[in-house]
């Protein structure tokens, strides 16, 4: 898992997991926590332009996603 920075662009996801399965955006927030109105637009375009962007708020919700991403599929159901 790679720490994403796009310099001069916020709202970016966390982190990109890159696996043999494909690659996801993955936006990390506390039990609770929700993406905010600028990481969800950012995330909407990622979305849009074919990408996959999940909002992850447990230990156990990441390795859901990275069993799911790494055995080939991207429509696990956390997908923001």
């Amino acid at each position: 898992m790679l720490k994403f920075t796009s310099p001069g662009t916020a709202g970016v996801p966390d982190r990109v997991l890159i696996t043999q399965g494909g690659t996801v955006f993955v936006e990390f927030k506390r039990e609770g926590g929700k993406a905010t109105p600028l990481q969800k637009a950012v995330m909407r375009k990622i979305t849009n332009a074919g990408g996959h962007c999940y909002v992850i708020t447990s230990r156990e919700a990441f390795t859901e996603l990275f069993e799911t991403v790494s055995a080939g599929g991207r429509d696990a159901p956390l997908r923001a």
